[in-house]
Formats: structure tokens, sequence, C-alpha cells
């Protein structure tokens, strides 16, 4: 429907039914003049963050308190997160060493592994270690054990990995239900399906003594104490707002945080995989590319950065396959009218098209046809407008304006060293050798990679 309107509506706008909205419809913009419109406006008229609380029925999965809460947490991943990869590339590496470990071991012969099942737990993993590194737990609290490094299978929680695994997933579908049935019985579903409550009780069980031990201490002696740990509780009391300084708030923060890092990480790195068993031609390249970095710079950020066939690899899967078909998704909050002439008003919700945009032969070269080096040329560099993270009027995997996603850069850094990992250490292929990519699967306006397809892998022979 959203490829139909762009192709017969483009360089305007039109709309289409959704139960996504509070409206009831999605008013979409076909064409990067209309788009740039809404990326330009002030949030005087579009609000980013009200489309995400009707999307997720914040007030009846989360509750009206959050809903009316300040999203620091946002800030937190822009900066301290941002800032913190290079230092925790180490614990990053470390983690995801034993995760291929665990979960790929490297054998003789090919073995078959579920591709979204397996890089979600290996994902999970690697991004709990790279916010709680710094955390002196026992070993039964979280998903690994500083007591025992050598060992570092001992001391994950299964139910901690458990429950943040399935968190994302269970947020949606408790939406989708609640979006499906007359307001004035939201409420009462919101209470019967929601799952945020069973998530809080545990994780403050897990943490609650942690955060009210990093408050006192913050109080008795300021932020920068000898020995405060440098992981996501200290960066999110760094910016917390003194009202929402309490347990409840900052468990609903590491909530948010992890529902952020996982499954789009693993729709994209699993899109990138089948992409690389499919078109073979880029293996040696990017294999060539890998080690001269590793060799260069070790495993670090440094190394993913000089990466940038990779770099370029990613996108163009992420080009073909996307992850959702409108991007920039923000509430109407009073009558806008574009400059030619049509005015949506107050309450509606508008978007751009993605998906379809990604594909239009108008915006990209042999647009239908994967070219895995499309964004890069020898004098690339990862500061380059062609890269994965930079702002691009064509790409938008990451979003658009102001509040493109704040954590695509641990995000790229993170698929970029897997991917590496895999190249160096791994012979990869689809089943039976498969040369066709298994088909992703939509739901209303968002798309997942195909969620049984399986990768099969053994180690590195050539």
């Amino acid at each position: 429907m959203i490829k139909a309107g762009y192709e017969k509506y483009k360089g305007s706008l039109f709309k289409v039914p959704t139960f996504e909205t509070s409206s009831g419809w999605l008013v979409v913009a076909a064409g990067q003049d209309v788009a740039n419109e809404i990326r330009k406006a002030s949030e005087d008229h579009f609000d980013a963050t009200q489309t995400v609380i009707d999307l997720l029925q914040m007030a009846h999965t989360f509750g009206e308190d959050v809903c009316k809460a300040e999203a620091y947490h946002v800030d937190v991943t822009r900066r301290q997160l941002t800032k913190n990869i290079e230092t925790l590339f180490p614990e990053v590496f470390d983690e995801l060493k034993a995760a291929f470990n665990d979960h790929l071991p490297q054998t003789e012969d090919w073995v078959s592994y579920p591709t979204m099942d397996t890089f979600v737990h290996i994902i999970c993993r690697i991004s709990n270690r790279f916010f709680f590194s710094d955390l002196p737990l026992c070993k039964a609290l979280l998903p690994y054990s500083l007591h025992r490094r050598t060992d570092i299978c001992s001391g994950r929680n299964e139910e901690f990995l458990k429950l943040q695994e399935g968190f994302t997933t269970q947020v949606f579908l408790a939406a989708t239900a609640i979006s499906l049935v007359p307001e004035p019985l939201r409420p009462l579903f919101g209470r019967l399906l929601s799952r945020v409550p069973r998530a809080t009780r545990i994780l403050k069980e897990m943490f609650g003594a942690i955060i009210q031990e990093r408050i006192q201490k913050d109080d008795e002696l300021g932020k920068d104490w000898e020995g405060r740990p440098n992981d996501l509780i200290s960066w999110l009391l760094e910016s917390v707002p003194e009202k929402q300084r309490n347990i409840d708030d900052l468990v609903t923060r590491i909530m948010f945080m992890e529902f952020g890092a996982l499954h789009t990480t693993t729709i994209t790195i699993s899109d990138a995989l089948f992409n690389l068993s499919v078109h073979r031609e880029h293996i040696g390249p990017l294999r060539a590319e890998a080690e001269e970095a590793i060799a260069q710079y070790g495993w670090s950020r440094e190394a993913c950065n000089k990466m940038v066939k990779l770099d370029s690899f990613m996108k163009e899967s992420s080009r073909l396959a996307g992850l959702n078909s409108v991007y920039l998704i923000r509430k109407v909050q009073k009558d806008f009218t574009f400059s030619n002439g049509v005015t949506v008003p107050a309450g509606y919700t508008v978007g751009c098209v993605s998906h379809a945009a990604q594909h239009d032969s108008s915006l990209y070269d042999n647009s239908g046809e994967f070219d895995g080096f499309r964004f890069c040329k020898a004098e690339s560099d990862v500061n380059s407008t062609k890269s994965m993270t930079s702002p691009d009027p064509k790409f938008f995997l990451f979003g658009s304006g102001r509040h493109m996603c704040p954590g695509r850069y641990f995000a790229t850094a993170e698929i970029k060293a897997m991917l590496a990992y895999i190249l160096i250490n791994y012979d990869f292929r689809l089943p039976d050798d498969s040369k066709t990519i298994p088909e992703g699967q939509w739901f209303s306006s968002q798309r997942s990679a195909h969620t049984t397809a399986k990768i099969q892998l053994r180690k590195r022979r050539t």
C-alpha cells in the first residue's frame, strides 16, 4: 500500500488507514521535498515523543507516569553511552568471543543455526556486558561475573537474559492488541496484557539494592568518587532529574535502553549475513579489510572505523532490506500546511516513505541490484557522508533529523565487530548453499528478517 502510494503521489502526500496511530490514519510524505518540510519543522508542529507513546500504547503498557516523565535516557544514549564505546570496547570484544564460543562454536563440519534466535542471544550478552561491565556483582545477579573472568560463562543469569530477549516482543504484541480494542477498554486490556510490571519487579529485585547504594554514595561523595563504576547506572544517575531519582524510574530507563539495543541490531546483522552468503564475491575484500584493520589496531573501535567496505556492505544490505516502510513518524501538535497547500490537522500522525524510496531508481543507480561497495570509494573513511551512521537524505535505517537513533554508533560498531569476527574465523553459507535470500516478514509498517531462516557455519578453512 505504501509503495503504491509512493508511486502514485510522489512529490505530494497520501494517507493510509492504520491501527498504529490514535487517529486511525497515517499521512505519508512521498518524496524528499515534502519529507524535508517535516524534518525542518519545529516540535511545536510535529512531536516525535508522542508518536512513540502512541505506537507502544505506553499509557497502558508502561503507565501514565512514564509517559509524563522526562525521557533523559535518550541523552544518556547520545552522550555517555557513545562516549564510552572506545573505552569499553575490550569488554565488548571479550563478551563477543565468549558468546560466539557458546552459541557458534568453531566446528570442522557445517552446523546449522537459527539466525535470528542465535544472534538475539549473542547481542543480548554483548549489550549487557557493555552496559554493566564495571559492576562488582555476585555471580547470581548479572550475565557475567567479575570474580571469574577466566571462566566467562559462570555467573550469567539466564532469567535476566531471557527477560531482556523477550521484553521488546512482548511490548509490541501487547501494544498491537491494545490498539485494536476500543479506547474505553484499553486500560483493562493493558492491565491484562502488559508484561512491564513483571519485568519491573524482577529488575528491581536484581538492581534495587545496587541503585540505592549508588544514589547514597553519590549523595555523600559526589559523582566522581574513587571506584565509581563506569556503567549504565552511573550514566543514568549523571543525567536523571531530581524528581525521577528513584529506583522505579531508573529501572524503567534500564528497560528502555535494553529495548532499543536488541532486536533492530539482530535484524540488521541477520540481513547482512544472508546477503554475504549469497553475494560471495564480497567476502574476499571484506576479509582482507578486516584482517588488515585488526593487524594494525587490534580489536578496537578504531579498527571497526577503518572497515569502510564493511560499513558500505552493511548499509547496502539495510538499504534493500530495511526495517520499516515509513520513517520520521511524528504526531501533529497543531495544524500544519505544506508548501503545496495540503493541511494536516492536529491529532493526525505524519511520516515519510522509507522502504520504497530506498528502491527508487531516481535516487539510486540500479536501485534493485545489490552492490555491497556502493557507498565506499578508495579514499572513503568512516567520517564520509556515505557512512552508515551519518545523516543521509536517501537512507533511513536510523531515522533523520534531530531524532536520529542515538544508539546508532554503538549498534554499528557492535555489528561490525561481529561480522569481522565471522569473516576472520568462519566459513558460512545458507543451507544447501542456497543463493536465495530468505524473504523478510512484514507486520503492518514494521519488517523483520526471516524469523526461522538458518545459517550454516564451520571453522574457516580458506
